[in-house]
C-alpha cells in the first residue's frame, strides 16, 4: 500500500503508541496507521526543520530531530521544544558540534549524538548535560555515521574511517578496522541492530553485518623487551645482568624496545619512563624508542610498558638499571679531602683570629678607659649645655611670639613700606635743598668776608637761599601731611566690626602692597588687572584685620612674579589679577598671579604656621597662615589655592552673608 507525502520521507521512527513520525529534507509530519493519513508540522512549531539527519521518538515519546545546525527536542503533546547548539568559548555540558549527523537511544534512556567534527556526545536527561566521549583514536572523531547498542548494552558506531566500540561502565573503548577483518572502513548513513545479536551497519561498499559475541578480544599479555641502547650515539651490548655503568661523559642515552604480539603488531601502544627524571608514564604510541641527553650523574632505572591490539596491557614490563658515575671531584675521598682542607683552613683562620682579638681587647681596655675619662668631661659639659639650652628654650618661646607678632605687623610693614616710598620724594627734595642752601650761605659767608664785598652778589645769594627755604618748608609740610595720615590710621585701627566698601578696600591694599613691593625692588614692574563687582556695595567686616590679610595675600602673589621674573626670559611679563563677585551664598575674592605655581605636594601645608619655601631668613611662614586664621576663623569664611606647577596660583576668599566674630 503505498502513503503519498507532501515531503520527501527519509526517515521513519514509531511512537510507543504506535504513531509513526516520518521526516526529510522539507518537513516532518506524522503518520496514523489506522486512516493513513498524515498531520504535518507548522514551520512555526519546529523552526528549521529543513535539512534533517536524524529522527527518533524516545521512550517518552518525545522527537529527537537531528540538523545540520543543530539537535532539536519537541514534546508533541506541548508543542514544547529545546534546541542544543554549541556556543563560543564552547561550555561544560553543551554539545560540542551543531552539526549533527544521527541521533539513538539506547536501553537506558541516554540520548546518544553523533556529529560530524565534534565526536561522540551523549545527553543524560537526568541531568539535561551532553557528555563527550573521549577520543582516544583518530575514529573518535571522524563524522559519526551510525549507532547502534548490542545486547549486552554497548554502544557501537560507524564511522567514516572504521568502527569503534564504547563500553559504558568501564569506559573500555576499541577500534576495529581492516586488519580486524572489516570489508569496508568508510561508512555512511544507516545502522540497524536485531535485538541486539546482529549488527548491520551501511558502507560505501554495501552493508556489513556480524555478531558482537562472535567477536573475541586478544587476552594475551604481551611480552615486552628492551632491545638496545645507544651512548653518545654508539650501541652498545646489553649486559646481562640488566645494569649498565657508565662514566659522567657518557650522558646521552637512546634506548629501542618491542613487545611481541603478532596479532596486528602495528596497533601495539607504548609507554616509558626514566625514573629520576620521568614524573609519569610518557605515552609515546605506537613508537619503539625514546631518547634522553645531558643526564647528571646519578642512578636511573628505565622501564617501558606496552599493550596488544585490544589494548591489554603488560605493566609490568622490562627495566634496565643505569648508572651514570661521578667525576673524581665529587667522589666521596675527594670530599673528605675537601673536609679536611677547609677543617685547616678553619683552625689557622681561628687561630690567627683568636691572636688578633686577643690583641683588640687589650686596646679595647685602654681606649675605654680614656673614653671613660671622656665621657665624665662630657657629662659635664653636656650638664652644662643643657642648662644653656633650657635658658635658650625659653628665649626662643619668647622670640617665637615676637616672630609671630611681627608677622601680624607685617601687613603693617607693607602700609609702611608703601607710604614711605610716597615720603621719599618730599624728603630727596629736602635734602637736595637743604645741601645747597648750605652751600649758598658759605659762599655768602665767604664773599662777606672779602675786603670789597659785592652787594649784589650777596643779595641775589641771600634770595635763592629763601627760595630755597620756602621749598624745603612746602616739601617738609608734604611728607608732615603723610606721617599724619599714618598716625590717623593707627589711631582708627580699633578692630570693631565696621562697614566698609569692601572694593575700595581691596584696590587700597593692592596698590599700597604694589609700592612696598617697588619699594624693595627699584626695577621691579607688573601688570595689575582688577575686576570689581559693583553689586558688593558695603560690607560688615573688621577692615585692619581684613587688610591684614589681603596684605599678606597681595605681598604673597608679587613675590611670586618677582622671582619668576628673575629665571624667566625677557618676554615674561609678571601680572597679578584681583576680582570681587556676589554670590547667593556670599562675596569671593579671586587674587591670582602667573608665577611659578605652587607643587601640588606642598598645595596642603602652605596654610600652617612656619611652613615657607622662601630661602632662609626672607620670611617667617606666618603670613598665609594669619591670613587664614583671619578669614576662617575670624570672618567665618573660607581660603583655598588652585594651582599647576608653571602656570602660576589662585588664592579664592569666601566670606558668607553673615555676622562675624570680634574675637
Amino acid at each position: 500500500i503505498r502513503y503519498p507525502a507532501k515531503i520527501p520521507v527519509q526517515y521513519i521512527a514509531e511512537a510507543p503508541d504506535g504513531q509513526l513520525w516520518v521526516g526529510g529534507k522539507k518537513g516532518i509530519a506524522s503518520f496514523d496507521p489506522a486512516t493513513g493519513r498524515y498531520h504535518y508540522l507548522d514551520t512555526t512549531v519546529v523552526a528549521g526543520f529543513n535539512f534533517i539527519t536524524g529522527l527518533i521518538v524516545s521512550h517518552e515519546g518525545k522527537l529527537w530531530i537531528a540538523q545540520q545546525g543543530s539537535l532539536q527536542q519537541f514534546n508533541p503533546r506541548t508543542a514544547a521544544r529545546i534546541r542544543y547548539q554549541p556556543s563560543l568559548p564552547l561550555k561544560a555540558g553543551e554539545l560540542t558540534d551543531g552539526d549533527v549527523t544521527t541521533v539513538f537511544e539506547d536501553s537506558r534512556g541516554l540520548i546518544w549524538v553523533g556529529t560530524a567534527r565534534g565526536g561522540l556526545n551523549c545527553f543524560n536527561p537526568a541531568t539535561g548535560t551532553f557528555s563527550v566521549i573521549p577520543a582516544k583514536t583518530a575514529r573518535a572523531t571522524s563524522a559519526i555515521a551510525g549507532i547502534v547498542e548490542d545486547a549486552k548494552g554497548d554502544i557501537w558506531v560507524s564511522t567514516e574511517n572504521g568502527i569503534f566500540r564504547y563500553n559504558i561502565s568501564t569506559k573500555a573503548f576499541r577500534p576495529y578496522d581492516s586488519t580486524d577483518g572489516l570489508p569496508a572502513t568508510e561508512f555512511t548513513k544507516g545502522s540497524a541492530s536485531h535485538s541486539g545479536k546482529t549488527l548491520l551497519f551501511g558502507s560505501v561498499n554495501g552493508f556489513v553485518i556480524f555478531n558482537p559475541d562472535s567477536i573475541r578480544d586478544n587476552p594475551v599479555k604481551p611480552a615486552v623487551y628492551i632491545t638496545g641502547i645507544k651512548v653518545q650515539g654508539e650501541s652498545r651490548l646489553l649486559p646481562p645482568s640488566s645494569k649498565v655503568v657508565l662514566s659522567h661523559t657518557e650522558n646521552s642515552l637512546a634506548f629501542d624496545f618491542v613487545a611481541l604480539n603478532y596479532h596486528s603488531p602495528e596497533k601495539n601502544q607504548y609507554a616509558y619512563k626514566l625514573e629520576g627524571i620521568d614524573a609519569d608514564w610518557v605515552r609515546s604510541g605506537s613508537r619503539r624508542f625514546a631518547n634522553y641527553t645531558e643526564l647528571s650523574p646519578a642512578t636511573y632505572v628505565f622501564r617501558v610498558k606496552a599493550s596488544n591490539d585490544d589494548g591489554v596491557w603488560n605493566n609490568q614490563g622490562a627495566s634496565l638499571t643505569i648508572v651514570i658515575t661521578s667525576p673524581w671531584w665529587r667522589t666521596w675521598w675527594a670530599y673528605l679531602l675537601y673536609s679536611l682542607l677547609f677543617g685547616a683552613a678553619l683552625w689557622a683562620f681561628s687561630t690567627y683570629r683568636s691572636r688578633v682579638l686577643q690583641r683588640a681587647n687589650r686596646l679595647l681596655e685602654q681606649k675605654v678607659t680614656e673614653r671613660t675619662q671622656q665621657v665624665q668631661q662630657q657629662k659635664e659639659e653636656i650638664e652644662l649645655q643643657r642648662d644653656n639650652l633650657n635658658q635658650a628654650l625659653t628665649e626662643l618661646k619668647v622670640t617665637q611670639q615676637h616672630l609671630i607678632q611681627k608677622e601680624k605687623m607685617a601687613s603693617l610693614g607693607e602700609l609702611t613700606a608703601g607710604i614711605a616710598h610716597e615720603i621719599q620724594n618730599p624728603l630727596n627734595f629736602v635734602n637736595n635743598f637743604a645741601e645747597v642752601s648750605t652751600e649758598l650761605v658759605e659762599e655768602l659767608t665767604e664773599e662777606q668776608r672779602k675786603p670789597e664785598r659785592d652787594p649784589l652778589l650777596e643779595a641775589e645769594l641771600l634770595t635763592d637761599v629763601t627760595a630755597n627755604l620756602h621749598k624745603i618748608l612746602a616739601h617738609g609740610q608734604r611728607a608732615s601731611t603723610i606721617v599724619k595720615g599714618m598716625v590717623e590710621h593707627a589711631r582708627s585701627s580699633t578692630g570693631d566690626i565696621q562697614s566698609v566698601n569692601l572694593n575700595t578696600l581691596v584696590a587700597d591694599c593692592l596698590h599700597t602692597s604694589y609700592r612696598a613691593q617697588r619699594a624693595r625692588d627699584n626695577g621691579f614692574a607688573c601688570a595689575l588687572a582688577t575686576h570689581f563687582d559693583a553689586a558688593i556695595g558695603q560690607v560688615d567686616l573688621v577692615p585692619q584685620e581684613m587688610g591684614r590679610a589681603l596684605m599678606n595675600l597681595f605681598a604673597n602673589a608679587f613675590y611670586a612674579v618677582s622671582e619668576r621674573q628673575k629665571q624667566a626670559a625677557a618676554a615674561y611679563q609678571p601680572a597679578v589679577r584681583v576680582s570681587t563677585s556676589k554670590t547667593s551664598t556670599g562675596i569671593e575674592i579671586e587674587i591670582s598671579d602667573n608665577g611659578s605655581g605652587i607643587p601640588e605636594s606642598i598645595q596642603p601645608k602652605i596654610f600652617q604656621p612656619f611652613f615657607t619655601t622662601k630661602p632662609a631668613g626672607q620670611g617667617t611662614g606666618l603670613g598665609l597662615s594669619l591670613a587664614y586664621d583671619i578669614i576662617t576663623k575670624g570672618h567665618g569664611g573660607t581660603l583655598a589655592v588652585k594651582s599647576q606647577v608653571g602656570q602660576g596660583a589662585e588664592f579664592i576668599v569666601f566670606l558668607p552673608d553673615m555676622p562675624v566674630s570680634t574675637t
